[in-house]
């Protein structure tokens, strides 16, 4: 990380940073865009009229942590990267879009640290950290309770 005065989107990624200085962990904020495809909702191919249409987004992750080379079956070596998303809601649109972004990276390892551990929805009995789990997304609540695991 550089020296320059970050501008953070949110004070609870300003306590995400702080945790990391605290450990002495290396990122950088934002340094990345991931391309991903996701559903348009009611969209019909105006050529065919095919469904469902998709369409190009960006994701830009919180902070880069690491990246890796690791050998896959085939001996060709890839670029692994660890990214830490803080998260303060989580959305049924945000929901969608982890995973749309996974499926269409799966070089990038997102881990999710939550502000709360709230429930999905007033009628729901799922929470942000079972539904995290459940659906392969490491994940904490809180800066202070990630792992060291995430940081070897």
């Amino acid at each position: 990380m550089s020296r320059k005065l970050l501008k953070l989107r949110s004070k609870f990624e300003g306590t995400i940073v702080a945790e990391l200085k605290k450990r002495k962990i290396r990122f950088t904020y934002e340094p990345d865009k991931l391309d991903f495809f996701s559903d348009v909702r009611g969209g019909r191919c105006p050529a065919c009229g095919h469904k469902p249409v998709q369409k190009k987004r960006y994701y830009v992750p919180d902070f880069r942590i690491k990246q890796y080379k690791k050998a896959t079956d085939f001996g060709v070596f890839e670029t692994f990267t660890v990214y830490i998303e803080g998260k303060g809601k989580l959305t049924p649109s945000e929901r969608t879009k982890l995973l749309d972004i996974r499926k269409h990276n799966p070089l990038a390892d997102i881990k999710i640290v939550f502000m709360r551990d709230n429930k999905l929805s007033r009628n729901s009995t799922t929470r942000y950290s079972e539904w995290a789990t459940a659906n392969g997304f490491p994940n904490c609540v809180g800066p202070e309770n990630m792992p060291k695991e995430w940081f070897k």
